[in-house]
């Protein structure tokens, strides 16, 4: 793997033989958040990351060009639609200061073959910093920051923020 000239990750025949094999290597297990929510609920989101043909397990979509997170067609890879909020509860800006969201919707992106969510990401004090583009179809969830973004000193844990999905997951077929 190697930089190119406009900033961009530039892969070669043994980055794909690589994540071919991991994979298929991934494939066998379930993922951390599918005993948490209901049955048919775990079982549909598995089946559209067993579904997507570009289902990534590094830490970026091989196909995604632009400013990685921040342009539609480079969005961050996330194992599963409720992983979308752990990866998101655990970033804070350069100088530490906390984020907050909201879910604009999906969108279609041309060079991505699964629908990407779309986010406001919002200062404390409500302002809007940017948008971020996340596609939760693939078997890893990525350990890479967009630009003006870190992970926080002390992450949410996967339990944590799991729970929560469950409940409001729970709620809305309530």
């Amino acid at each position: 793997m190697e930089m190119n000239m406009s900033g961009s990750t530039k892969y070669g025949p043994r980055d794909l033989i690589n994540t071919m094999i991991d994979m298929n290597r991934t494939r066998r297990e379930k993922p951390s958040w599918y005993h948490f929510l209901p049955r048919d609920i775990a079982d549909l989101h598995l089946s559209e990351i067993e579904s997507n043909p570009q289902a990534s397990t590094s830490g970026e979509i091989i196909s995604g060009f632009g400013i990685f997170g921040l342009e539609p067609t480079n969005p961050i890879p996330v194992n599963g639609i409720p992983m979308n909020e752990l990866y998101l509860s655990n970033l804070c800006s350069q100088n530490n200061s906390a984020i907050k969201w909201r879910r604009v919707g999906s969108i279609e992106v041309k060079n991505i073959s699964k629908p990407v969510d779309k986010y406001e990401i919002f200062e404390k004090k409500g302002n809007t910093i940017c948008f971020i583009y996340l596609s939760p179809y693939h078997w890893k969830t990525s350990e890479k920051c967009p630009e003006g973004f870190k992970f926080k000193d002390y992450p949410k844990t996967l339990n944590d923020v799991l729970n929560d999905l469950k409940h409001r997951f729970l709620n809305l077929f309530q």
